[in-house]
C-alpha cells in the first residue's frame, strides 16, 4: 500500500486488450487532508531557541479511541519538552452532519457528540520523552474523549526548531494506536513538514511610543542579517495581522524614517501589516546593522498570535533567513460608551439656591453627568476627562453620588 491516499484514488480494469472506466479504489489506513505549517522556519541559535508552534491538520480514517493515543516523529532536530503542550480543535471547513452540533438540541445525542468534537485545555495530553527528542504522543485519556474517523482535527503544539538548517522539508511521521502500546497500529501517514532557514542574528523594536487601541505611532526597528543582501533579494517585517503600515489605498510608508548602517538607496512600500524592501541598487554585507522608523496604527486588541516576523527571500522566493519576536499588547478601547447630561441634586449656580430638577446646560454651570462603558478587562482605576472644542470641563470639585473617591489631578480630569 502507499505511504498516503492517492489523488486521485482511482482503479482501471483491464484485460485482453480492453479496460474499465475508472472506478473508485479501497481506502487505506492513512491520515488524509495532512497539512504541516509553522510559525517560523528561522533555526534555533544556540544561545537563542526558537520556539516554533506547530499546527497540524488531519482527518482519521478509523476512531482513535479513549485510552488510545497518537505518535508525532518529527524530523531529527527538532525537540519537544517532556511535558509539551498541545491544544485540539475540529478545523472549520467540517460539513458533515456529525460535527454540526447547532442541530442538536441539549441532552444525551448531543452530549455524545461533545466526546469528539470539543477539547478543553487540558483534556488531552502532551508527552515527550523523558530526555527531550523530536518525538511526543498525544493521549486521550480524560473525560472520555476520542477522535472520530471521518472529522479533520486540528493539532497545534509547540517545538523548538532545530540549530541546523535545510533546504528541503523533511517528512514528519504520524500514527494512531488504540491504546498505550504500538501493537496495533490504526492510521499513519508520512507527510513533508518544512524547511529550515537561518536565523537573524538581530531583530528588535524600541518601545512603541503608544500601547493604546488603534493609536497612530512611530515603531523604531532594528535588524541584523546572517547572510549578504543581494540584488534581487527581498526583506519583509511583518506585523501581528490587524497592525497597519500603510495608508489606505496607498503603498507609501508613512513618516518612513532611515536611521542608521546599510539599506540607505532602497525605498519601502507598505502594504497592511507589512513593510518590504526590493533590493535593485544596493547589497547589504551579512552582519551589517540595518535601522530604521516607520508610522503603525496599534490594532484594537492585542492579536493572537502576536508575533512580528522578518524575512529574506532570494529573487526566486526562497527563504534565505527569518527571526520571529513577541510583540507588544495593546490597551484596547472601552465599548459601549456613552456620556448623557441627567438632573442635578444640587444647584446649577452658587447664586441662586433653588434646584430645579432640570438640567444645567449652561456655561459655568455645576452639572451631572452619567457614564457608561463596557471594560474589556479588569481595572481599579479609571481617569475621565472632557473638553469641547479645546474648552475643558472642571472636575476639580467632582464627586460621586455613591461616595465612590474622586482624585482630581487638575482641573481638566
Amino acid at each position: 500500500n502507499p505511504d498516503t491516499l492517492p489523488e486521485p484514488n482511482m482503479f482501471v480494469l483491464e484485460y485482453n486488450g480492453e479496460a474499465s472506466k475508472p472506478f473508485e479504489g479501497i481506502s487505506i489506513w492513512v491520515f488524509t487532508n495532512v497539512t504541516i505549517k509553522p510559525t517560523t522556519t528561522a533555526a534555533s541559535l544556540r544561545d537563542q531557541p526558537t520556539e516554533n508552534d506547530v499546527t497540524i491538520t488531519l482527518r482519521p480514517v478509523n476512531d482513535v479511541p479513549h485510552g488510545g493515543h497518537i505518535r508525532i516523529l518529527a524530523p531529527s532536530g527538532f525537540l519537544v519538552p517532556t511535558q509539551c503542550r498541545i491544544s485540539v480543535s475540529i478545523h472549520q471547513d467540517n460539513n458533515q452532519s456529525h460535527v454540526n452540533l447547532s442541530s442538536f438540541p441539549p441532552g444525551v445525542e448531543k452530549n455524545r457528540m461533545l466526546r469528539y468534537l470539543e477539547f478543553m485545555p487540558g483534556v488531552v495530553q502532551c508527552q515527550g520523552d523523558q530526555t527531550p527528542s523530536s518525538r511526543a504522543k498525544i493521549l486521550f485519556l480524560k473525560d472520555d474523549k476520542y477522535l472520530r474517523g471521518g472529522v479533520l482535527y486540528v493539532f497545534r503544539m509547540r517545538v523548538r526548531n532545530p540549530q541546523t538548517t535545510s533546504s528541503v522539508a523533511l517528512p514528519w511521521r504520524l500514527y494512531s494506536y488504540p491504546d498505550l502500546t504500538v501493537n496495533n497500529l490504526l492510521d499513519s501517514s508520512y507527510n513533508a513538514g518544512f524547511a529550515i532557514n537561518r536565523a537573524m542574528q538581530a531583530f528588535a523594536y524600541m518601545n512603541p511610543e503608544s500601547i493604546n487601541a488603534l493609536a497612530r505611532h512611530r515603531l523604531d526597528f532594528s535588524l541584523t542579517f546572517p547572510l549578504i543582501l543581494d540584488i534581487g533579494d527581498t526583506v519583509a517585517v511583518v506585523a501581528p495581522v490587524s497592525y497597519i503600515f500603510n495608508e489606505p489605498g496607498s503603498s507609501l510608508c508613512p513618516q518612513y524614517v532611515y536611521l542608521d548602517g546599510s539599506l540607505r538607496r532602497t525605498r519601502p512600500v507598505c502594504g497592511a501589516n507589512t513593510i518590504s524592501w526590493h533590493l535593485e541598487e544596493e547589497s547589504v554585507p551579512a552582519l551589517s546593522l540595518v535601522r530604521f522608523m516607520v508610522q503603525v496604527q496599534n490594532p484594537p486588541f492585542t492579536p493572537m498570535p502576536n508575533l512580528f516576523q522578518v524575512r529574506q527571500t532570494d529573487s526566486l522566493g526562497m527563504r534565505k533567513s527569518s527571526r520571529m519576536i513577541p510583540g507588544y499588547e495593546i490597551v484596547p478601547r472601552l465599548a459601549n460608551i456613552q456620556v448623557t447630561m441627567v438632573a442635578p441634586t444640587q444647584t446649577c449656580q452658587p447664586v441662586v439656591t433653588v434646584i430645579t430638577g432640570a438640567l444645567c446646560q449652561a456655561a459655568t454651570s455645576t452639572s451631572s453627568v452619567q457614564v457608561s462603558f463596557t471594560p474589556t478587562r479588569s481595572a481599579q482605576l479609571v481617569q475621565l476627562r472632557g473638553h469641547v472644542e479645546g474648552a475643558s470641563f472642571g472636575f476639580l470639585n467632582a464627586i460621586f453620588t455613591d461616595n465612590i473617591p474622586v482624585k482630581a489631578r487638575s482641573t481638566e480630569s
